[in-house]
């Protein structure tokens, strides 16, 4: 689904910008990085939400990963839920630690998220 929005994006993008930039005598990389990459800053924010969903996926890391000392977060929560006794204060604290990355990352790029959303479906 990234990949669809950030291609749908970058065939929105004019190419005049692309060949103002070659008449001023850029080369192909920086094209890309003085043009191409700051116009496309907005795109990358749903990018942003697929980091969310990788950060909390459950059932690979269940299956993938079988030492303990390589669990990811959600599994390690699980261990603290057992048949009779589960450690609320534990998961509680498990929990909010585990939002924190991702709760920075969003208060960081919030701006370039909303507005790729609201630009992912306009078609130019």
């Amino acid at each position: 689904m990234s990949l669809f929005l950030l291609r749908q994006f970058f065939i929105s993008i004019p190419t005049d910008l692309e060949d103002a930039a070659r008449i001023d005598g850029c080369g192909h990389f920086r094209i890309l990085w003085h043009v191409i990459i700051p116009v496309s800053l907005p795109a990358y924010g749903p990018g942003n939400l697929y980091l969310h969903f990788a950060w909390n996926e459950f059932f690979w890391s269940l299956v993938a990963l079988q030492r303990s000392d390589v669990r990811t977060i959600p599994i390690g929560l699980k261990t603290l839920v057992a048949a009779s006794d589960i450690q609320y204060d534990l998961m509680m604290a498990g929990s909010f630690m585990a939002t924190l990355p991702a709760l920075i990352v969003f208060l960081i790029f919030r701006r370039h998220v909303i507005a790729g959303i609201s630009m992912a479906g306009v078609q130019r």
